[in-house]
């Protein structure tokens, strides 16, 4: 009688023994398959990211396309306007340019400079007198000189008399290249640090 009680323990230790066998099989290829999974999930993130690198790629040459543009932009007016007499050289262009369309100066001043680090400000204030259409042209001739320039205020009224004339005040600042060094962006735009 002890060994049939014996012979069933033994078959449920047996059957204890293969379950646990297999729930240890089972965990073991569920960190098995949970490790792959975690691969594969980050291998998909890693090509993504070069997806996306790649699709901005073109991002970053155009970039450095547009920064070199300006670089040659900004050594253009650098070598229109040397670094002596700047303020005369464009005085003498102001005045050259309404000469030529006929507009009176009835005045001109020639406010301090103003220094920044790289380029500095030259304020002027000018009263001109002539047609309205020549006033146009000037404003247009200063503008495609090539000159970087802001207008920061004009005002222009009619004579009673002769409502083809204006007279008018304009106050301009010309930026012309200056001592020192500006900030600048790093040749190497878009590049990773």
């Amino acid at each position: 009688m002890k060994r049939a009680t014996f012979g069933r323990f033994s078959g449920q230790a047996a059957f204890i023994g293969v379950a646990v066998l297999l729930l240890l099989a089972a965990a073991v290829l569920g960190a098995i398959g949970w490790r792959a999974y975690a691969e594969v999930s980050g291998q998909a993130a890693r090509y993504r990211d070069y997806r996306a690198l790649q699709r901005d790629a073109g991002k970053a040459d155009s970039l450095s396309a547009v920064y070199e543009n300006i670089r040659k932009e900004i050594q253009g007016i650098r070598e229109a306007l040397p670094a002596q007499n700047q303020g005369s050289q464009v005085l003498n262009i102001l005045v050259e340019d309404a000469r030529k369309l006929d507009l009176g100066i009835a005045g001109i001043n020639a406010l301090d400079e103003i220094p920044f680090p790289g380029y500095k400000e030259l304020p002027f204030e000018i009263n001109l007198t002539g047609g309205f259409a020549n006033l146009v042209r000037y404003l247009h001739s200063l503008e495609t000189r090539g000159m970087v320039l802001e207008v920061r205020s004009l005002s222009a009224h009619a004579e009673a008399i002769n409502k083809s004339q204006v007279t008018a005040k304009l106050e301009l600042s010309v930026f012309v290249p200056g001592e020192g060094r500006a900030e600048t962006v790093p040749a190497t735009v878009g590049a990773a640090p």
